[in-house]
Formats: structure tokens, sequence, C-alpha cells
């Protein structure tokens, strides 16, 4: 009886492994059969790919996506697998809600078909379609719509270079190595927290223009204006900076993102307004000459020499470059001299009446533009402070200057250099990055937002260039056009 269960025992046994054999044989055959389809499709796709992208550079400039394409062997981006489809979601519900950014929505959804694509050239149609609109968006996002020097002539900023086809590919690795996708897509955008207080503020008072509030439809208009010049700056400013806001006339020292001082400023007029630039202080100069630009010699102290030939040593002016027996030029027939360019250089030496004050910080740009201080300390009481030539004049001179040479606000051998009435030049032994900026919203930590006027047109200029038609992506910001140089004053 035991020999014969035992004989059961292994025939069951044998069948069963035989069972198993036959399913594992089933199952690598059908392994087997998939991994032929899925190469099959693969290779489908991949021709399908390049005839989308074929078909697309008969209308447009592919050489992007053709690159970028290329780089991947033709797979697909967002069709094709799961995890490429639940990217293309999150990439289509960003371009959808691209308004939260200041962007049009529109910009970035045409072209991408709405219907579900079923067969390998659909597919291929939409990824190709979704990937340009991914580059559009994220060049606008990352670097701005338009180039700063296209609507600005004064402006000279640094240009941001963003390659947004290799930073896509790196979020595809690190997404097919369980990345998050959307972090990468919300990283886009400036970091800046004031960018970011824009954002949730331009949302506000969307909402209320859209219950017919008409002051708050200018004021969406002004803050997508605001947001739009974030997108021109670095992504990060350095540690130390200095920093003057234009519109809200004053001017700040930032470390590691704390303000250490704040003051008043005196800005330019309209007619010579106060630029847009990112330079670096190098020196702070005590007791500063002014070597007058012609411009300015030519209209504010031109018709005084034609009427007083000593009007020069009244005002402590000498000719710089003039004859060595006549610094003041009294001997000079100034009725003669016609035109904006003098024969000589007017300087102004150092002294209590000197235009740039006591204290000086050289920042070296195109536009001849300076941080000084000024002898007319009553001009700091005004509400409006649109007066110099172009150049800051600093309340907070001294602390500046002090801050920029020691990071303390009080520097002894600053002030010991002063009192002597000489001028000296003290270079920067670590030097100071300056950004002279344009910020007519200015949103607060707690929410609320501080508007300062357009004193120079700025906001319209750019709200109108956004407001056009076609979409003019700022794909390597920064280019100043050249301009008429704007020197101290």
């Amino acid at each position: 009886m035991a020999g014969a269960a035992m004989k059961l025992i292994v025939r069951q046994s044998a069948r069963r492994a035989i069972f198993l054999l036959m399913l594992f044989l089933c199952g690598m055959r059908a392994a087997i059969a998939q991994d032929q389809f899925d190469l099959r499709q693969a290779d489908g796709m991949q021709a399908a790919i390049q005839d989308a992208l074929a078909a697309e550079s008969r209308s447009a400039d592919t050489s992007q996506l053709m690159t970028f394409y290329k780089g991947r062997d033709f797979r697909p981006v967002w069709t094709g697998s799961d995890a490429a489809r639940a990217r293309g979601t999150l990439l289509l519900r960003t371009l959808k809600n691209a308004e939260q950014q200041g962007l049009r929505s529109a910009d970035y959804m045409t072209g991408i078909p709405k219907d579900d694509p079923r067969s390998a050239a659909k597919q291929a149609i939409f990824d190709v379609a979704l990937t340009q609109s991914y580059f559009n968006y994220a060049n606008d996002v990352r670097l701005g719509r338009v180039r700063p020097g296209d609507v600005y002539k004064d402006v000279d900023l640094p240009a941001q270079n963003y390659d947004a086809a290799a930073n896509l590919n790196s979020a595809i690795e690190e997404d097919d190595e369980d990345g998050d996708f959307a972090d990468f897509l919300k990283s886009l955008p400036p970091p800046h927290p004031e960018y970011y207080r824009l954002v949730e503020a331009l949302a506000h008072y969307r909402g209320l223009a859209r219950h017919g509030d008409a002051e708050a439809a200018k004021r969406v208009e002004q803050i997508e204006a605001n947001m739009e010049r974030w997108r021109w700056l670095p992504r990060h400013f350095e540690s130390r900076t200095i920093r003057v806001n234009v519109p809200d006339q004053s001017v700040a020292f930032v470390e590691d993102g704390e303000v250490r001082l704040r003051s008043k400023v005196v800005v330019g007029r309209k007619g010579m307004p106060t630029p847009i630039l990112r330079t670096t202080a190098v020196a702070v100069v005590a007791n500063p000459f002014w070597d007058i630009p012609d411009d300015i010699a030519a209209k504010s102290i031109l018709p005084h020499l034609r009427r007083d030939p000593n009007y020069l040593e009244s005002r402590h002016m000498v000719l710089a470059d003039g004859p060595p027996d006549d610094p003041h030029g009294t001997e000079i027939d100034w009725k003669d001299v016609k035109g904006d360019i003098l024969p000589y250089q007017i300087r102004q030496e150092p002294g209590p009446d000197n235009a740039l004050g006591t204290v000086m910080l050289d920042i070296p740009n195109p536009f001849f533009v300076y941080l000084h201080g000024t002898p007319n300390q009553h001009l700091f009481t005004l509400d409006d402070r649109e007066i110099s030539h172009g150049c800051v004049r600093v309340e907070k001179i001294l602390e500046l200057a002090s801050l920029a040479l020691t990071d303390s606000t009080t520097d002894p051998d600053l002030s010991d250099a002063v009192s002597t009435g000489a001028t000296q030049r003290m270079s920067l032994d670590a030097p100071v990055p300056v950004y002279m900026l344009y910020w007519t919203a200015i949103a607060q930590p707690d929410g609320t937002v501080d508007f300062r006027p357009d004193l120079y047109g700025r906001d319209k200029v750019l709200i109108e260039k956004l407001s056009g038609a076609e979409r003019v992506s700022a794909t390597s910001p920064g280019d100043a056009d050249a301009a008429s140089p704007i020197r101290p004053g």
C-alpha cells in the first residue's frame, strides 16, 4: 500500500511539474511576443516622430526640435508609456494655467491636437507639438517673452543662458528614476520670493477684474509687466548686493536676503532717466571731482559763461584740459563756442558745493551713472525726487559706502578720508554687484501690494509690447542696444 501511494504521489508531482513548465514556456513565448510587438511599436513611433518633424519643418524652424529628438533617437516624450503620458498630462495642465505666470495659455496650446491620439502618426504629431509648446513656455517663463533691449534703449542686464532641451532631457531621466516632473515644471519660473508674491497678487487682482473692477484690470497689466522684468534678471542674486528701485526712489544694501540698509534716493528726471542695469561697485571715492558732461555743460553752464567769464572760478570749476595759464577760462571768448560740444572739459573740484557730494561709489557702466551724495540734503524731504541727470543721489551715502568697504555702516578710514578734503580712491576688496531696477508693483510678505508711479512710462511701453498678437520669445535677453551716455548729475 505504501509503495502504491508513493507512486501516486510521484505521478501527481510529475504532472504538476509538467503543467508548471508548460505555463512557464507559454509565458516566455507571450513575453517574447510582447517584446517583439513593443519593439515594432517603438520602431513605428520613432519613424512616425521623424515624419512629424519633417512635416513640421515645412512651415516652421524645427532645428531645436530635430536636435532634441535626434539626441534621444527619436523616442517619444509624452506618449508611448504610462510615465510619458503622466508627464504630458502635467505639462498640459501647466500650459493651460500659464496665466498664473502672467503669460498667455493660447501661446502654448495652439497647435496641440485636442483629440485623443490613437495611431502612431497622431501620437507623433501630438508628441512633437507638445514638445514645441514646452520649449516656448520654458523660454518665456524662464527668460521673458521679450528681450529687454527690444523694449528699452537704456538697459544693460547680463544675458541669461538657458537650454530648454537639455533641461528637459535631464528632467526626463530623473523622472524615469523616481523623480518628480511636477517639481521640475514648478522650478521653471524665477525662484525669487518677490516674484512668487507677485504671482499671488496677480491671482487676487484677476479675481477683482473678473467682477468688473476696471482699476484692478489695470493693476493686472502692471503686475504682469513687473513679472516680465523679473524674468530678465539672474535666477539668484549674489550674497551682497546694492539694489536701487527707481520708481520707489530708494536703495537697499542686501546681504543674504536681509536688508542691512535702506535709504532714500534722488533719481533721473523724465528726460534723463536712470537706466535699468547690473554693474559692480569697484571703489569708493572720497571727495570726488566731477567731469561735467558736454550736454549738461552746454545747457547749464555755457549760458552763464557767455555773460560772466568768471563763472567757473566762482563755482569752484576749472578747465581740466584748458590753457595752463588760464585754468578758469576767463580769457576765452565763450560767445564763440557753439553747439553742444565744448572745446574743453569742465571739471567741478571737490568741495562742499560739489554736485557729487563727499562720497561716490564707482560703478563702471555704459551710461556713466553713479551712486553718490549731494550737498542738497533738503531734496530728500521731497516726495517727488526725479531731479538728477540720471545718476542716483543717496541720502545715506556714507553708510552705504561704509558697508561696501567694511561690512559695517561706519568706517573710520572713510570718515578720515572725507575730512581731508582731498580726493582719495579706496578700492573694494570684494566688489559689490549693483542693480538699478524698475519695480512699480512690490508684493509684500503679508499679501499687500505697494504700487509705485510709472515715472518713465516703462510699464506702458512693456505692456504694449506684451499685448502684441504674436508671441516673441526672449531666448537670450540682456543685449542692450546702443544708448546715448548719461553722465553723473
